[in-house]
């Protein structure tokens, strides 16, 4: 190496300290942000039921989400066209009936939803209000099979509890689904009839849209901080 070559080096292994603590200064920074504030890794928001799915169509605009999947009998009427929807009905029978024979464990997780998640580069974020069929059943079937498999470290979930004016069956049924999801340390648990306790006497409108504010703040808690104004 000559002389030359030698400096060009020592200059450049001097700089690269300050390079890596001085903010670029420029006259319009903000293209520049992506050096300075690196994007968190990648989610996918994945919505399983009617009701979570509703939620995502309108709040997952507050973050950055790589993809959108929706998984539900129906498909959201508010649903865009850069979201993905997969239908899922599973047993024609009486739906309460399956849980209560504790057939769960039997359901496997249909093909089309297993590798779209699968196909996710980075990782899953899965919503889901409990208590109704789609979103109890499949919910912990996801879970088991991401959880336990080489997904886990790329896999958070979060539920919620129904009121327990939405019916006993329900609620126990989705608390099953909450005391695994609790016990595996995998995901958060909103319990909706413990927010109605805090907030007393309001209407049925008021306390659904405090338990979608309440989702929301629990969403942006546990996915890692991103600016971004909506």
């Amino acid at each position: 190496m000559n002389i030359k070559n030698s400096f060009k080096s020592l200059i450049a292994c001097l700089a690269l300290p300050w390079l890596n603590s001085a903010k670029i200064s420029v006259k319009d920074d903000s293209e520049f942000d992506w050096l300075l504030n690196p994007l968190p890794p990648m989610f996918h928001l994945v919505a399983v039921g009617s009701a979570a799915s509703e939620w995502a169509t309108h709040y997952h605009k507050y973050y950055p989400f790589e993809s959108v999947t929706l998984i539900s009998d129906l498909e959201p009427k508010e649903k865009d066209g850069e979201m993905d929807f997969i239908q899922f009905s599973p047993f024609e029978e009486d739906k309460f009936e399956m849980l209560e024979r504790n057939l769960i464990n039997q359901l496997e997780i249909p093909t089309d939803i297993f590798q779209q998640l699968k196909s996710k580069i980075g990782s899953i974020f899965l919503v889901s209000a409990l208590g109704n069929y789609t979103g109890t059943v499949i919910s912990q079937r996801i879970a088991e099979r991401f959880h336990l498999g080489p997904f886990n470290d790329k896999f958070k979930v979060l539920l919620t509890l129904p009121f327990w004016m939405e019916g006993e069956k329900k609620r126990c049924f989705a608390q099953q689904v909450a005391d695994y999801i609790v016990a595996e340390r995998i995901g958060c648990v909103c319990d909706l009839e413990y927010m109605r306790r805090i907030h007393g006497n309001v209407d049925i409108t008021t306390l659904f849209k405090l338990a979608d504010n309440w989702m929301l703040d629990v969403m942006l808690s546990e996915l890692p901080p991103y600016d971004k104004k909506v």
